[in-house]
Protein backbone atom coordinates (compact mmCIF):
# COMPACT_ATOMS: atom_id res chain seq x y z
CA UNK A 1 0.00 0.00 0.00
CA UNK A 2 1.13 3.36 -0.77
CA UNK A 3 0.06 6.79 0.27
CA UNK A 4 0.87 10.67 -1.00
CA UNK A 5 3.07 12.63 1.13
CA UNK A 6 2.92 16.17 1.49
CA UNK A 7 5.34 16.86 -1.29
CA UNK A 8 3.65 14.58 -3.84
CA UNK A 9 5.88 11.87 -3.59
CA UNK A 10 4.69 8.63 -3.21
CA UNK A 11 5.41 6.85 -0.04
CA UNK A 12 4.92 3.04 0.07
CA UNK A 13 4.38 1.36 3.62
CA UNK A 14 6.72 -1.26 4.25
CA UNK A 15 4.46 -4.67 4.30
CA UNK A 16 5.42 -8.40 4.26
CA UNK A 17 1.33 -9.45 5.06
CA UNK A 18 -1.52 -8.16 5.79
CA UNK A 19 -1.04 -8.69 9.90
CA UNK A 20 2.38 -6.66 9.54
CA UNK A 21 0.50 -4.09 7.77
CA UNK A 22 -2.75 -3.23 9.81
CA UNK A 23 -0.08 -3.63 12.84
CA UNK A 24 1.96 -0.66 11.29
CA UNK A 25 -1.39 1.50 11.11
CA UNK A 26 -2.52 0.32 14.07
CA UNK A 27 0.90 1.00 16.32
CA UNK A 28 1.57 4.69 14.40
CA UNK A 29 -1.64 6.12 13.63
CA UNK A 30 -4.60 4.61 15.21
CA UNK A 31 -3.60 4.33 18.65
CA UNK A 32 -6.56 2.85 19.83
CA UNK A 33 -9.04 5.47 18.66
CA UNK A 34 -12.39 3.48 17.52
CA UNK A 35 -12.87 7.16 15.57
CA UNK A 36 -9.95 6.56 13.63
CA UNK A 37 -10.79 2.84 12.64
CA UNK A 38 -14.25 3.64 11.30
CA UNK A 39 -12.52 6.66 9.35
CA UNK A 40 -9.82 3.75 8.15
CA UNK A 41 -12.90 1.48 7.27
CA UNK A 42 -14.60 4.50 5.29
CA UNK A 43 -11.14 5.25 3.56
CA UNK A 44 -10.61 1.63 2.31
CA UNK A 45 -13.91 1.42 0.79
CA UNK A 46 -13.76 4.75 -0.88
CA UNK A 47 -10.34 3.40 -2.08
CA UNK A 48 -10.56 -0.39 -2.23
CA UNK A 49 -14.12 -0.88 -3.27
CA UNK A 50 -15.07 2.08 -5.07
CA UNK A 51 -17.54 2.95 -2.72
CA UNK A 52 -19.52 6.49 -3.43
CA UNK A 53 -19.48 8.97 -0.49
CA UNK A 54 -23.44 8.48 -0.35
CA UNK A 55 -22.93 4.74 -0.21
CA UNK A 56 -20.01 4.89 2.71
CA UNK A 57 -22.58 7.54 3.99
CA UNK A 58 -25.59 4.93 4.34
CA UNK A 59 -23.20 2.82 5.70
CA UNK A 60 -21.64 4.50 8.54
CA UNK A 61 -25.02 6.83 9.16
CA UNK A 62 -24.01 10.26 8.20
CA UNK A 63 -24.42 11.97 5.05
CA UNK A 64 -22.00 12.24 1.68
CA UNK A 65 -20.84 15.51 3.22
CA UNK A 66 -19.11 14.69 5.86
CA UNK A 67 -17.95 11.34 4.52
CA UNK A 68 -15.93 13.70 2.25
CA UNK A 69 -15.03 15.92 4.88
CA UNK A 70 -13.72 12.44 7.21
CA UNK A 71 -11.68 11.24 4.38
CA UNK A 72 -10.30 14.32 3.29
CA UNK A 73 -9.23 14.60 7.19
CA UNK A 74 -7.76 11.02 7.67
CA UNK A 75 -5.39 12.01 4.41
CA UNK A 76 -3.54 14.44 5.44
CA UNK A 77 -3.45 12.97 9.15
CA UNK A 78 -1.96 9.53 7.30
CA UNK A 79 0.51 12.01 5.32
CA UNK A 80 1.91 13.57 8.06
CA UNK A 81 2.18 10.47 10.47
CA UNK A 82 4.12 8.33 7.62
CA UNK A 83 6.19 11.03 6.33
CA UNK A 84 9.01 9.57 4.14
CA UNK A 85 11.65 7.47 5.68
CA UNK A 86 14.86 6.56 4.44
CA UNK A 87 13.96 2.85 4.79
CA UNK A 88 10.54 3.03 2.85
CA UNK A 89 10.62 2.86 -0.79
CA UNK A 90 9.42 6.58 -2.46
CA UNK A 91 9.02 8.32 -5.89
CA UNK A 92 7.60 10.80 -6.60
CA UNK A 93 3.93 10.18 -9.66
CA UNK A 94 5.80 12.09 -12.09
CA UNK A 95 9.05 10.63 -12.13
CA UNK A 96 7.46 6.99 -12.36
CA UNK A 97 7.96 5.14 -15.37
CA UNK A 98 5.42 4.00 -17.42
CA UNK A 99 4.97 0.36 -18.87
Amino acid sequence: MSIMNQEGNKVVLPRKDPPEFWNLIESHFIKSDPSKWRDLAAWVLREQAGWSYEQIGLALGCDRGHVYRILNQLRSEMQNTFRESSDWPSTHPDKEKSA
